[in-house]
């Protein structure tokens, strides 16, 4: 029978649209898969990235490893700074005003792309209310401004072109994290004898996938900007791997950032152009279900418990 995961969120959100707060998530687990996906018009960047927890599964006569704790973020690059992005206010506001006090649950990101000088983010999420199963689904397509807040569009999409710069800067993913120029997908397990694990080989072509097993205490997850002979490292997220597979961390200087809609709320704004929904490939489809965990705010820790 699948299992359906369902994050339980605790939510505190700062009165300050920006903070500075090292953000964390404190899970074990004994392999990880981490996926990020870098969307450029060529000064500032987007960056879409996940870590996925895997844990055993077992039906009536076979076991396979699936997601059970799945983290969702998505960061904005001016070219200097990286600012972690909090979609839970601007979702909030949408909500009639006698429901703004509903659980946001995580949203999942369906499609980011560059347009006629804006960013523009389709995600959808759910509401609700406490001690009800009853939702209000929430799938807005935002317009992002440059002060961090959202206007809500109705955008029409089909085609895309990706920028491989930052202000003259080549992006450059490492070649052991690399699928494509612009997307990485590893997987980083807590000792080498996981990967033959034949739960782990049931449900995923390990050989065919970049793979690692940590010999330091953290593990940098990051991408490179090259140009001519100067190399600069940008580093996204640190994986705790003290003593096997502990959580992540975000580096201290990742401001936390608050999306609010834009003030006066306004109405919505028809546009239509084209663009492709990005490349996400998922490996895991089958056994389990999993609802994605977006950003808890900061000043807490985010903390769900293995199943």
């Amino acid at each position: 029978m699948p299992r359906l995961v369902i994050p339980i969120l605790a939510l505190l959100i700062f009165s300050a649209p920006m903070a500075s707060a090292v953000y964390s998530v404190k899970q074990g687990g004994f392999l990880y898969e981490v996926w990020y996906h870098i969307y450029s018009n060529g000064t500032s960047a987007l960056i879409h990235i996940g870590v996925e927890n895997y844990n055993i599964a077992c039906g009536m006569t076979s076991c396979w490893a699936e997601v059970y704790d799945a983290y969702e973020y998505l960061l904005y690059y001016d070219g200097s700074n990286l600012y972690l992005l909090n979609f839970t206010p601007a979702l909030r506001e949408m909500l009639p005003k006698n429901m703004t006090n509903m659980t946001i649950y995580p949203p999942f990101f369906h499609d980011i792309f560059y347009l006629n000088g804006s960013w523009y983010v389709n995600l959808t999420s759910r509401a609700y209310p406490e001690g009800s199963f009853k939702s209000i689904d929430l799938n807005p397509v935002y317009r992002l401004s440059e002060d961090f807040c959202v206007e809500l569009v109705n955008v029409t999409v089909t085609t895309k072109t990706e920028n491989k710069t930052i202000n003259g800067w080549e992006i450059v993913i490492p070649e052991e994290f690399r699928e494509d120029p612009v997307f990485a997908d590893f997987f980083i397990a807590e000792n080498a004898s996981v990967y033959n694990w034949s739960e782990v080989r049931r449900w995923i072509d390990i050989e065919k996938w970049h793979h690692f097993v940590p010999n330091s205490s953290n593990f940098p997850v990051y991408f490179l900007l090259k140009k001519g002979d100067q190399v600069r490292r940008v580093t996204l997220l640190y994986i705790n791997t003290t003593d096997g597979l502990n959580g992540f961390w975000f580096p201290e200087d990742v401001k936390i950032v608050n999306v609010t809609l834009c003030k006066p709320t306004p109405t919505i704004i028809n546009e239509t152009t084209t663009s492709s929904t990005p490349r996400r490939k998922h490996k895991i489809c089958g056994p389990g279900v999993v609802m994605l965990l977006f950003l808890i705010p900061p000043l807490i820790f985010s903390k769900i418990g293995r199943k």
